[in-house]
């Protein structure tokens, strides 16, 4: 059954080295019914001819061109200017295999869910080696609550955690989208939105299975790209976060944990950047310190 539209969004920036596979990875789908928005966020290079190339050769592709504003703003402008009931995001850089959008819909229509989520393994370019791969043995599929998914999300599972923190390989209602929009200028902007749509869904299925390619370009936050806002926004993220999942009555316990590992990660980069003597330090100190006092009292 493919009478239902799917939205398939890609955000593009710059990306003219990948584009070309992503774009003909969707074009494969199995399920057919679908259009493919190519949002060009005002890419420099060979981009821009790749996209209207693209749309040229197939009228499921439609091409929006305009000036740069990030991941987020690109993202959220694609799901406003898409037609279909259904919305896939896909970042440019990667590749969905043929069957995806068709096992993610079969899954969402016999489980009467809004969104279904599905799992992902890792090409790494720096080795050319693959990560995460699903055996047969391991697939398996599941209607998780809201709970099981934020406990998911903060590594309460034996496998890749980040399946339910990243926005590919997932299938949503469009619906969702009417008041969850992805944050601009921020980085973890799949931290910022991922858990409101868990929460927004009134069912979510997940499909253990091998339905995506997620590559694998940059190295780690102890790059040269690294700099305090990398901190700030780590903590507005996820104090954020922390405070939605109260407010929806869900235990934050695992989260709590998550987020001071994440903490102790960030004050060893703060230290390494010889960055210690600085207001973001001290406030990463504040709460861990805070935590392990808790974490102290609870053991007494």
């Amino acid at each position: 059954m493919m009478d239902e539209l799917i939205s398939v969004i890609v955000p593009i920036y710059n990306t003219e080295k990948y584009l070309v596979e992503c774009v003909e990875s969707l074009r494969r789908q199995t399920y057919s019914n679908i259009e493919i928005i190519l949002v060009d966020d005002g890419s420099t290079d060979a981009s821009i001819e790749i996209c209207d190339g693209f749309a040229e050769k197939d009228s499921r592709v439609r091409v929006f061109h305009k000036k740069n504003e990030g991941v987020a703003v690109a993202r959220n402008f694609g799901i406003q200017h898409s037609n279909g009931q259904y919305v896939v995001i896909v970042d440019s850089d990667d590749v969905a295999v043929d069957r995806m959008i068709e096992v993610l819909y079969t899954q969402i229509k016999e489980k009467d869910a809004d969104i279904a989520v599905g799992n992902y393994y890792i090409y790494d370019e720096s080795d050319g080696n693959f990560y995460y791969y699903i055996t047969d043995d391991d697939y398996c599929v599941e209607v998780l609550s809201s709970q099981e998914l934020i406990d998911r999300q903060a590594g309460a599972w034996q496998w890749n955690s980040s399946a339910f923190i990243v926005t590919v390989a997932k299938l949503y209602k469009k619906d969702l989208f009417e008041d969850v929009l992805f944050t601009h200028g921020r980085r973890f902007d799949d931290e910022a939105s991922t858990h409101r749509l868990f929460l927004r869904s009134k069912k979510t299925v997940f499909i253990n299975d091998n339905l995506y390619i997620y590559r694998r370009r940059s190295g780690s936050i102890m790059k040269t790209d690294f700099d305090l806002s990398w901190v700030r926004d780590l903590v507005e993220v996820f104090s954020k976060k922390i405070s939605d999942l109260v407010l929806a009555g869900v235990d934050v316990s695992v989260m709590r944990i998550r987020f001071a590992n994440l903490l102790k990660d960030y004050k060893q980069t703060l230290e390494y950047h010889h960055l210690t003597d600085t207001e973001e330090y001290k406030d990463i100190c504040f709460r861990l310190n805070v935590f392990f006092d808790a974490e102290r009292r609870t053991k007494n």
